[in-house]
C-alpha cells in the first residue's frame, strides 16, 4: 500500500562525486519516480483524512446514541408498573 521511498543515498552521492550529469533517460526516470512517490503519498494522505473524517462521524454518532439511551436505562424504568401507578 505504501510506496517505498528510496533512502539509499550512495548512488546519488556517487553521481555527485563523479560530476557526470545524468543522461536524459536517467533524468526523466528520477523525476518521474520522485513525482510518482509524491503522488502516492498524496493519495495516502487523502485516504487517511477520509478515513479519519468517517471515524469522527462514527464516534459522534456513537456518543449521540449513548446520550439518547441513558434515559432508557434510568432506574425508575426498572420499577414494576404496579409500583408506578
Amino acid at each position: 500500500m505504501f510506496a517505498s521511498i528510496p533512502t539509499d543515498k550512495s548512488r546519488f552521492d556517487a553521481e555527485l562525486v563523479a560530476f557526470a550529469p545524468p543522461s536524459q533517460i536517467e533524468e526523466e526516470g528520477l523525476l518521474s519516480m520522485g513525482d510518482a512517490v509524491v503522488a502516492d503519498i498524496d493519495r495516502q494522505i487523502k485516504a487517511t483524512k477520509d478515513a479519519l473524517e468517517f471515524l469522527v462521524k462514527e464516534r459522534d454518532q456513537a456518543i449521540s446514541n449513548i446520550t439518547d439511551a441513558r434515559p432508557l436505562l434510568h432506574s425508575s424504568r426498572k420499577l414494576n408498573e404496579d409500583v408506578l401507578r
